[in-house]
């Protein structure tokens, strides 16, 4: 059981991590060759997916947490 509880645990800090990079890195990563509307449109999803990931990551340390208890 602790080792799933680790595991979780490590999942939850990776997604946050990754949520919260790709939340402040949006704006950049799409391609500069891009016309302006899509390149909005695709640091839109960017940001939107790293929010995803954020949520997500809080969801499993929560469950974490709750699995300790």
């Amino acid at each position: 059981m602790l080792l799933g509880v680790l595991a979780q645990a490590l999942l939850a800090v990776a997604l946050v991590a990754l949520g919260l990079w790709g939340r402040a890195a949006a704006g950049t990563l799409p391609a500069r060759s891009l016309p302006p509307e899509e390149r909005e449109r695709r640091s839109r999803v960017l940001h939107r997916g790293g929010t995803g990931c954020v949520l997500l990551g809080a969801l499993f340390a929560v469950t974490t947490v709750t699995a300790l208890l």
